[in-house]
């Protein structure tokens, strides 16, 4: 796995929607700056909180697409 956290331009808070006092939803926007050989890169969203048994977490693939100029 290679980290590429450098990469990371801007994380930004989307949305928080509160149900009741206890339950939250959040969403979180993350702009990127990778470079082609980023290319299959594992980026992991993680979510921790004290109400949670365990952590939760989902991977993303990273494809990065390029124009090859002359």
């Amino acid at each position: 796995m290679k980290l590429i956290s450098y990469r990371i331009v801007n994380v930004t808070p989307v949305r928080e929607e509160e149900a009741n006092p206890t339950l939250k939803t959040t969403s979180t926007s993350i702009t990127l700056s990778p470079k082609l050989d980023d290319n299959g890169a594992i980026y992991s969203c993680i979510g921790e909180h004290k109400a949670l048994s365990r952590p939760i977490r989902t991977n993303v693939f990273l494809s990065v697409l390029c124009e090859y100029l002359n």
